[in-house]
């Protein structure tokens, strides 16, 4: 790991603190991800866990990731992220943030530099963000991404993004 990696907000929505219902699709270049957003005054009214059915109408955001190079989506959740290797270097629960002076993007280039056509300038544009979700956590390196919010159901608004994404 770097010592100078360190994660910032990224401005991108806040997903909702109770239950972000976080649904990811992916082919070999696209990735989208769709989660329940947070509402204002979220953080300071939650006493106790929300129930929210991922099939009900919410505020959710919509990001499509273009050329998305690699991803993970799954633990640590928000129990143990301080167990995470980007804790105390920037890394917030419930907030987006991008990752400065990536080691997994370092890490991709030197993989790569084994490559006859190798060039650094491979993953010069590539940017890493990190999204802590209630239960889960996804982590992207893509080159660029797009963001919609919509009112709808999380799984039908990722589905339609995705499908969206694969119309050339």
């Amino acid at each position: 790991m770097s010592s100078a990696e360190r994660v910032i907000a990224a401005e991108l929505p806040s997903p909702s603190a109770g239950a972000p219902c976080p649904v990811v699709l992916a082919d070999d270049l696209t990735l989208v991800v769709a989660y329940i957003c947070a509402y204002l005054g979220e953080q300071e009214s939650l006493q106790e866990p929300v129930t929210i059915d991922e099939r009900d109408r919410h505020r959710c955001a919509v990001i499509t990731f273009r050329r998305c190079r690699i991803f993970k989506f799954g633990h640590p959740n928000e129990e143990v992220l301080r167990g995470h290797r980007l804790y105390g270097r920037g890394l917030l629960w419930s907030t987006v943030g991008e990752v400065l002076n990536s080691a997994w993007i370092a890490e991709l280039n030197a993989i790569n530099s084994v490559h006859s056509s190798h060039s650094d300038r491979i993953f010069a544009d590539c940017r890493h963000f990190v999204f802590p979700f209630q239960d889960s956590m996804l982590e992207v390196v893509a080159e660029g991404f797009d963001v919609a919010m919509l009112t709808g159901a999380v799984r039908e608004l990722s589905i339609d993004a995705f499908m969206q994404a694969a119309v050339p």
